[in-house]
């Protein structure tokens, strides 16, 4: 039996009971004449025989191949116990007509089952032979499946074989002979097909009727639907098992989907490369009923949270593994769904090897965890807003968990401004006095819903440029001013997305790090360079093609930042040595310098909003300073220490508070009566001692937005009470340079997008969350 060793990939392979069908391919003349050559017999040399249905099996006295299992020595083996026929040389197979058929070295066989059980009827366990008979694969099991289509045939299991796209268009010919019939399974796993091999799956399902149809492991690409509209009945099987299928988006913008309707009510889609769902994907997947998305690379936990309550079906959802269950845990009268299931856990091996070759490692390796599972608040906001969900990672949903979840919840988010006027005031008091607060907490959270939109992003025109440093018009609600990296600035009307103006502020190729806008004229910028030249900017005289350099100031040794005070007055300036230098801005000159202000490099001067004398510098020397210029000494007011060195400090509108940023997102508000501290935020830290950290305050002050040079993530929290509101999460590969609210427009924002990888012109986008 060493020559010829016979292996089942099939679900249910090896287990030969009465009443199979048999069918037999043997090695024999090639048809279209000429005798079978020694060592490589040509592709057609066999005859493909249907013996006869199966009435008794019996194991013969033969050895058989250890590694392959070994037959059982009784004479007359029950229905269904046969376990050990792989490898099984000599295994006998009493048939209907009354022959006994001896399984030969040389035959390929396979066993059609009937229906001695309902879940098990008509499956075709491919069979692979491993000698050097050269025989086709793919031919032979196309033979079996024209045999078998006599018989009924309910399943197909071709996993493993390398098909490829061209035999896997072939046998969905084959298949779809049978117009109008309905396939228990189609497997077509780990078979090396493209989107060609695709569309040909789709076209079967929209001819048949395919229970489920699992075409993991396979090379989809980018998407999983394409322009071919054909693709959409992938979706029309009621379970589709499309796991490690290198997909990142289900279907592109081109696809219009309306006229669709989709059956799906089962979806695998572990092991792909998604980040996000989109709104597309909505149609697709209104009528599912059980989701599983572990080892994706979904990690904004809010956005897909208010997706997925978007679904009214689903019922079962998984972002990571739960405990395999032990085989005797198996029921065969289980659904459909419960097959899908014994897919995945038959597959868990597989997974697992091909998961630790991809460059992405989630941070629950063992359970194959999405990003978003590691928020510290997944679980309670999966369970307190998808009231609907019975079934969450494996685990089932108690009345008292979900209770539990939507109290915490209750005390760790925060709503938007314009959810609170949804329920009166009274009636909240009501619910929660008259009906011990569940009534209240339920309102609550079902208002909080109407913030996980997704967040509209859109580029601002930066004209090639590459973007260092940007600040908002006070005037103009539509323009901003961005500094470049080749000394330039750049006037931008960012909802018509049209330049209008560019200023050489250096005749050298530096980073324009510093910009602030006059409040007594709308068309008057300061602009500072990393290589210390300052000047003030008239933007129409560039406009109108005269120079636009008002006042040339003296330079600033290394300078890294600089502010106008509210009334005109001064220009303050920081840079990369120790002191901090005071301009007087009508007649371009400097009037002071405040010597060893900080004991080390200065990243950022900030005046007040109200107050033209007040001003706030941050150092990596870990202290924030607040100074007034009245003050003749050169002593600050107070000093705030930090944890870690300080990127950033801004005040609040109303120059109560001044917001200070610290590396790794340790962000603290201080009251600036006396610097004591109001509140330091929650927010989690990556260990990263690069990842520089800014916070801005956006809405008036009720609430800020935080971003890091080493995260992804721009996050929105309660400036008061430090809850989280919102998190926005762009691609991965890129980090969070620099961050402005729009003075303008509430939850309003735009943020300065650099690649950590790539050197390619950093981004600017505008975010507008809640609308």
């Amino acid at each position: 039996m060493d020559a010829a060793r016979v292996a089942f990939s099939s679900v249910s392979a090896g287990r030969v009971r009465e009443g199979d069908v048999l069918l037999v391919a043997r090695h024999g003349s090639d048809p279209r004449g000429g005798e079978a050559r020694s060592g490589r017999t040509p592709p057609f040399a066999c005859s493909m025989s249907m013996v006869g249905r199966i009435v008794e099996v019996v194991a013969n006295d033969k050895s058989t191949d250890s590694s392959y299992g070994t037959a059982s020595a009784s004479s007359g083996l029950p229905s269904g116990e046969c376990e050990g026929v792989r490898g099984a040389a000599g295994l006998a197979l009493r048939c209907g007509r009354g022959d006994t058929y001896t399984v030969d070295e040389d035959d390929v066989f396979y066993f059609v089952c009937d229906a001695q059980h309902p879940r098990r009827a008509h499956v075709i366990a491919v069979a692979s032979i491993y000698n050097n008979s050269g025989l086709s694969k793919p031919l032979v099991h196309f033979a079996v499946v024209h045999a078998a289509l006599q018989e009924e045939l309910r399943r197909v299991d071709f996993r493993d074989c390398s098909l490829g796209d061209t035999h896997a268009e072939a046998l969905c010919e084959v298949l779809s002979q049978r117009a109008g019939s309905t396939f228990e399974l189609l497997c077509l796993a780990q078979n090396r097909l493209s989107p060609r091999g695709a569309a040909a799956v789709a076209k079967l399902c929209t001819t048949c009727t395919i229970q489920l149809l699992d075409l993991n492991s396979n090379d989809f690409g980018p998407t999983l639907l394409t322009a071919d509209m054909a693709l959409g009945g992938l979706f029309q099987a009621k379970s589709l098992d499309v796991s490690f299928c290198s997909i990142s988006a289900l279907v592109p913008s081109s696809v219009d989907l309306a006229e669709f309707e989709p059956a799906v009510e089962d979806v695998n889609l572990d092991g792909n490369f998604l980040v996000e769902f989109r709104a597309a994907d909505e149609h697709l997947l209104r009528h599912v009923a059980r989701l599983s998305a572990c080892c994706t690379r979904i990690e904004n936990m809010w956005t897909t949270v208010g997706f997925l309550r978007r679904l009214p079906a689903l019922r079962q959802l998984s972002f990571q593994y739960a405990p395999v269950r032990d085989a005797e845990d198996t029921d065969d009268t289980n659904d459909i769904g419960s097959s899908m299931e014994a897919l995945r856990i038959r597959d868990r091996g597989l997974v697992m090897s091909r998961y630790r070759n991809d460059l992405y490692r989630p941070s629950r390796e063992s359970n194959f965890a999405s990003p978003l599972c590691c928020h510290s608040m997944y679980e309670d906001a999966v369970v307190a807003f998808l009231p609907q969900l019975q079934v969450v990672d494996g685990k089932v949903v108690s009345a008292e968990q979900r209770e539990e979840s939507l109290s915490r919840m209750s005390d760790r988010f925060c709503l938007m401004p314009q959810m609170k006027c949804l329920t009166s005031a009274p009636q909240l008091l009501a619910d929660r006095e008259i009906r011990g607060g569940r009534g209240f907490r339920a309102r609550y959270h079902e208002n909080a819903l109407a913030s996980f939109r997704h967040p509209r992003c859109e580029d601002v025109e930066t004209g090639g440029f590459c973007a260092r440093q940007f600040e908002y018009s006070y005037h103009k609600p539509d323009e901003l001013v961005f500094g470049t990296t080749s000394g330039r600035a750049v006037v931008v009307n960012h909802k018509q997305q049209r330049i209008r103006g560019v200023v050489r502020v250096s005749p050298h190729d530096h980073c324009v790090l510093g910009l602030s806008w006059l409040r007594s004229d709308a068309n008057k910028f300061v602009a500072g360079v990393d290589e210390g030249t300052i000047k003030l900017v008239d933007v129409d005289r560039a406009c109108t093609g005269r120079d636009p350099i008002v006042y040339e100031y003296e330079r600033f040794s290394s300078l890294t930042s600089l502010h106008v005070n509210c009334q005109d007055d001064w220009i303050v300036s920081s840079g990369y040595g120790h002191s901090v230098g005071i301009y007087d801005l009508k007649i371009g000159q400097r009037l002071r310098t405040i010597p060893g202000a900080h004991g080390d490099h200065i990243n950022v001067v900030k005046f007040a909003n109200t107050h033209p004398n007040l001003f706030v510098s941050s150092s990596f020397d870990k202290s924030v300073k607040l100074w007034d210029l009245r003050e003749s000494s050169n002593r600050p007011v107070f000093t705030s220490i930090s944890d870690e060195g300080n990127v950033m400090a801004v005040f609040s509108p109303d120059d109560r508070h001044i917001l200070v940023s610290a590396l790794d997102n340790e962000i603290r508000q201080l009251n600036t009566s006396d610097g004591s501290l109001d509140i330091k935020y929650d927010i989690p830290q990556y260990g990263s001692e690069y990842n520089y950290s800014r916070a801005y305050y956006i809405n008036d002050g009720s609430h800020i937005i935080v971003g890091s040079c080493d995260e992804n993530v721009l996050r929105g929290l309660c400036s008061k009470t430090g809850r989280l509101l919102f998190e926005v999460h762009f691609e991965t590969g890129v980090f969070v340079q620099s961050l402005r609210g729009d003075p303008h427009r509430d939850f309003s924002m735009s943020a300065l997008i650099g690649m950590k990888f790539a050197h390619v012109p950093s981004r600017l986008v505008k975010v507008e969350v809640g609308v």
